[in-house]
């Protein structure tokens, strides 16, 4: 089975047009397909190259999918809802990778695929800051709020997920999830739930308890504090901030 690239943007630019290609060339067509997810308003149409395989998505189309989202907009905490909307059109491939624009890497994007598609194969979702809530900010807001997940505060775990990569077997399980009405903010949602039912949840970086041996700070540093590593909320990284880093095969959250 093949794996699916999910290119995710509610913009298109030159800036982003080529970000969307570079992940198309430097992966292997034989192993990857790689779409570009568009959030549109209703009736909103976008002009795009003719190599960019584009698949718009539209309020309409995340409603029929009948969860209960915690606001009317995908931010916040319902960007779950683009893979898993993709998945039950596209049931077919091993695993899916969901990388939003405004994430870069500072390598070949297929050094650090192919080694979680080959070392993580068996994980059914890889994160980033993935922790439970007795270690990780209790001030954060979420852990507090629209949080029906139908567990005890205390075993619920969060993820950062500006990219993450879930199996097809995590998406089957969310799905079935969702539609039984629970809903919480994806952070929180997505990584508690596949914990509970058994899956294997795992961090591609950082120093948390869910990385694997050998992947401590290799994708991505974590920093002591809040905000303070590549891969954060904010603020957004400059693209001469990353260069001045110089760090290679890194991943680095936000670039504007």
């Amino acid at each position: 089975m093949k794996n699916i690239i999910l290119f995710v943007s509610h913009l298109i630019n030159d800036d982003i047009v080529g970000r969307y290609r570079r992940l198309r060339t430097e992966l292997p067509s034989d192993c990857y397909d790689v779409v570009w997810l568009m959030t549109l308003s209703e009736g909103a149409e976008v002009i795009c190259p003719d190599d960019v395989q584009m698949v718009p998505v539209r309020p309409h189309n995340l409603r029929e999918l009948g969860y209960t989202p915690i606001a009317n907009t995908l931010v916040p905490g319902s960007c779950h809802f683009l893979p898993l909307r993709f998945y039950l059109d596209h049931s077919s491939y091993h695993h899916y990778w969901f990388i939003e624009y405004d994430v870069e890497f500072t390598g070949c994007w297929r050094t650090l695929l192919n080694d979680c598609d080959t070392r993580l194969d068996d994980y059914d979702l890889l994160a980033c800051h993935v922790e439970w809530f007795g270690t990780a900010n209790h001030e954060w807001i979420w852990w507090h709020r629209d949080n029906n997940s139908n567990y005890p505060l205390e075993t619920c775990i969060k993820g950062f997920l500006p990219i993450c990569r879930y199996s097809n077997a995590a998406l089957a399980c969310l799905d079935r999830y969702l539609k039984d009405g629970h809903s919480g903010h994806s952070e929180i949602m997505v990584t508690t739930c596949l914990y509970h039912h058994g899956l294997k949840i795992g961090d591609i970086g950082g120093t948390g308890p869910f990385t694997p041996y050998g992947y401590h700070n290799k994708f991505y540093v974590k920093e002591a504090g809040v905000n303070n590593d590549t891969m954060r909320w904010r603020p957004a990284f400059t693209k001469e901030e990353v260069r001045a880093v110089g760090t290679r095969n890194m991943l680095f959250h936000p670039i504007k």
